[in-house]
């Protein structure tokens, strides 16, 4: 990875820091009302789903893009079994692609089930790891693959993403990883 080309982008951050963070504050309280309102174990899963995820506007709805929409459509048909694959997403001692994995797998059953009507179920790695983030915002980051895939580019990275592959997401996370510690050694 090319760190002169992470250092102009750090650089160009901190020069228009007002500008990126009136267009990037939404992010910040989407995590807040996440963090003031999630509970995995409530008694009262969809309602607790609901308010958490209230300020995901632009991360999960936009355009075609309704992963919220389903995952709340889902619990409100399959509460239990909702609240249960994000019991086994956070359970960190198992594999993070397996994990991903089974989850869209599990949404998508049910979405068969409750919703054979719908063809799409938008449980994608990009809504994954937005849930991922919410839950653990110190260990994972938001993900869209063009971004990934156009910035992997941009900085020389050694790995080339290919669309859908799962692979993607541990590559990314490892960009993400030397970029963060780069950004840490600059308190500024």
């Amino acid at each position: 990875m090319n760190l002169k080309i992470i250092d102009y982008f750090k650089e160009e951050y901190k020069a228009r820091f007002e500008e990126i963070h009136l267009q990037e504050i939404y992010k910040w309280k989407a995590f807040k009302c996440f963090q003031d309102n999630w509970d995995i174990n409530s008694s009262e899963f969809v309602s607790m789903l609901n308010k958490s995820l209230e300020k995901t506007e632009n991360l999960l709805v936009s355009g075609n893009y309704w992963p919220r929409l389903m995952l709340l459509e889902n619990a409100e048909v399959s509460e239990d079994e909702v609240q249960e694959l994000f019991h086994q997403l956070v359970r960190e001692e198992t594999d993070l692609s397996t994990r991903i994995l089974d989850f869209q797998k599990g949404m998508k059953t049910l979405s068969k089930i409750n919703f054979p009507e719908k063809k799409q179920v938008y449980q994608d790695h990009r809504a994954i790891l937005v849930y991922l983030s919410l839950i653990y915002p110190e260990r994972y980051y938001l993900y869209k693959y063009k971004m990934f895939r156009d910035f992997a580019e941009i900085v020389d990275y050694s790995y080339k993403p290919v669309r859908g592959r799962i692979a993607n997401i541990g590559q990314y996370l490892n960009m993400c990883d030397m970029i963060r510690n780069e950004l840490e050694e600059d308190q500024e």
